[in-house]
């Protein structure tokens, strides 16, 4: 019986430690598997923090381009800024405010036009010096930094076309000016043509 128990007593010494030598060996795995674990989770994030060190490099670097190109596009040249058609849209625009002054001055002083015709030469001339006045801004702003996007050819393009809309506009008020003087004109003759036939006929 005391043998049998001495041979018990040694397996289960045997049994210990075996299970102490394997916790330990499994221990020792662990931390083995953690160190490698860890040198990947570093090499991870240094792959991680270059590559978004590259990314940001190369959007900076990109914004920069858009940025400097967005910038361009906004700064007007010197020439669009002496472009000669954008001096003489200003000159147009002298030009169509003498002609409507005229007319303004004719169709007050003259006796031969209406109440109502006088209305809508006065509504006519209003929504002329407002059409320019409109070209003149947008000129304005195709000439002044910062204030549109725009390419060169672009912004000569639109000078082009205003400059066109402006000789369009001060042909108009010539045309205008020119119809008043004639209605004027064509009244006054009526009316002399009138007192002459009275006179010669003695019509009273």
């Amino acid at each position: 019986m005391l043998c049998l128990a001495g041979c018990c007593g040694i397996v289960a010494g045997q049994s210990f430690f075996n299970q102490k030598k394997t916790k330990l060996k499994y221990i020792t795995e662990q931390i083995a598997l953690l160190k490698v674990y860890n040198g990947y989770v570093k090499q991870g994030y240094e792959i991680v923090s270059d590559g978004l060190s590259v990314v940001n490099d190369i959007k900076n670097g990109d914004f920069d381009l858009h940025n400097n190109y967005f910038t361009s596009l906004k700064s007007v040249s010197s020439s669009i800024r002496n472009y000669s058609k954008a001096a003489d849209i200003t000159v147009l625009q002298e030009h169509i405010l003498s002609n409507t002054d005229h007319i303004k001055k004719e169709v007050t002083a003259s006796g031969y036009i209406q109440p109502d015709e006088k209305d809508y030469v006065n509504k006519v001339i209003s929504n002329l010096l407002a059409a320019c006045s409109a070209n003149l801004s947008e000129l304005t702003l195709l000439t002044t930094d910062d204030s549109v996007q725009l390419k060169d050819n672009e912004r000569l393009d639109r000078i082009n076309s205003l400059y066109t809309d402006m000789q369009d506009k001060y042909a108009f008020s010539k045309y205008f000016l020119n119809r008043v003087q004639l209605l004027e004109l064509s009244r006054a003759k009526n009316e002399n043509d009138i007192k002459s036939l009275q006179l010669l006929y003695d019509i009273k």
